[in-house]
């Protein structure tokens, strides 16, 4: 089964509190955990967790899909999964969206929960042309 191998280890990196810094490496593998493709991302990376402006009100950035919302926002940024090797290969945004549903399960994130917002960045994949 897929697996967060590191703890989530971040501070604010301004004063709104909207961004944050990875302090250390968080790696999330995908699929089995002995399987051959990890994401790894790396020491100051900086992400908002969940880009919720519009409902920030109802989904706030930060809960229990947080962890899943850094790797996706990794994959968007760099579109890059390392290989057992230490190789790498690179993702499609439609398979970074869905390495993201598969995280949000590993959260135990409420299934209806998980679903909205995986629609909401596929639609917004599609409607920007990221597909």
């Amino acid at each position: 089964m897929s697996s967060y191998t590191d703890e989530l280890d971040v501070s604010p990196f301004n004063d709104k509190m909207t961004l944050w810094i990875l302090k250390s490496t968080f790696t999330y593998v995908i699929g089995e955990l002995d399987g051959d493709e990890r994401v790894i991302v790396p020491n100051g990376f900086v992400t908002d967790f969940a880009t919720t402006k519009v409902v920030k009100w109802l989904i706030p950035p930060t809960g229990v899909y947080g962890k899943a919302c850094v790797v996706h926002d990794y994959l968007c940024d760099y579109k890059t999964i390392t290989l057992k090797d230490g190789s790498t290969r690179t993702c499609t945004r439609k398979e970074g969206d869905y390495i993201f549903l598969e995280a949000m399960g590993v959260s135990k994130v409420n299934p209806i929960l998980k679903y909205a917002l995986f629609g909401a960045v596929r639609i917004y994949a599609v409607l920007t042309n990221k597909k």
